[in-house]
């Protein structure tokens, strides 16, 4: 499923609401691992990113995102 949203920017919110965590706490997380770019102002990931730095959690967050994004529960 990670192929299927390849190349998609993720906003820390995302990541957060995919793990259950506080914003903040996924923003500082995602900025100490370096899997974090700013662009215009606001810090972004990739799915490349948190494929490198976090494999396991990749798999896991790519599976809630597509679910999501296709409007599954």
């Amino acid at each position: 499923m990670a192929e299927g949203i390849k190349g998609t920017i993720l906003t820390t919110a995302e990541v957060a609401e995919a793990l259950d965590w506080d914003t903040r706490k996924t923003r500082r997380w995602l900025q100490k691992s370096g899997a974090v770019v700013k662009r215009n102002g606001r810090y972004v990931t990739t799915p490349q990113l948190l494929a490198n730095n976090f494999p396991e959690l990749w798999n896991e967050i790519a599976f809630d995102l597509g679910d999501y994004r296709r409007g599954g529960v």
